[in-house]
């Protein structure tokens, strides 16, 4: 099976845990990159709206929750992905469970299910990648 590529944001009130993430995630999988990505304050809350698309409701009680502060973003391979049917905030859906259900682990340690986000499949990677950085998967794997 081929490796996977995939985000994980600590939003600004995330990064208070972010030697226990890296962590976690270092026991799991390959960390590729961890970047910092700076939005201005007064465009925050549109670029979460721009990022989650129709699926984010509030912006603005978004970004509350996770702050306005620079964030992080974890580019990590995942070597052995293994493809299974989860609960997501749009239904059920055919994801990577191990990168979801290390999502969920994490989500649970840190008290919040909004202080933290991944991708759970290579589309929504994709569009997390090409929006942060400009760069789709393809391009990052050179």
């Amino acid at each position: 099976m081929q490796s996977e590529i995939h985000s994980f944001i600590l939003w600004e009130k995330a990064r208070s845990q972010l030697k226990k993430t890296i962590k976690d995630l270092e026991a799991k999988f390959e960390i590729l990159e961890i970047l910092e990505i700076f939005w201005p304050k007064n465009k925050f809350a549109q670029n979460l709206k721009r990022f989650y698309g129709t699926t984010l409701t509030d912006p603005q009680k978004k970004e509350a929750v996770c702050g306005n502060g620079s964030f992080l973003l974890i580019i990590v391979s995942d070597k052995n992905p293994i493809h299974g049917k989860r609960k997501t905030s749009i239904g059920s859906q055919i994801v990577n469970t191990n990168i979801y259900d290390q999502k969920m682990q994490i989500r649970r340690i840190l008290g919040s299910e909004y202080i933290i986000h991944s991708s759970i499949h290579q589309k929504e990677a994709n569009h997390d990648f090409t929006l942060l950085l400009g760069k789709n998967i393809e391009q990052l794997k050179k």
